[in-house]
């Protein structure tokens, strides 16, 4: 849940830093070799705005 979770983060973190908006996916994209795919990552950031 996005709520609880921006709620939770708005105690930890000064708010000048907390991510907007946040998406939440079941696992960031990865390589083969294990690191994060930042190419797929900015595909599912983009297609995540698309949707609103």
């Amino acid at each position: 849940d996005s709520a609880a979770l921006l709620a939770d983060l708005r105690q930890r973190i000064d708010p000048a830093f907390l991510p907007r908006p946040l998406y939440l996916v079941a696992a960031l994209p990865r390589q083969e070799n294990g690191k994060l795919s930042r190419a797929a990552l900015a595909a599912l950031a983009h297609a995540c705005r698309a949707r609103g």
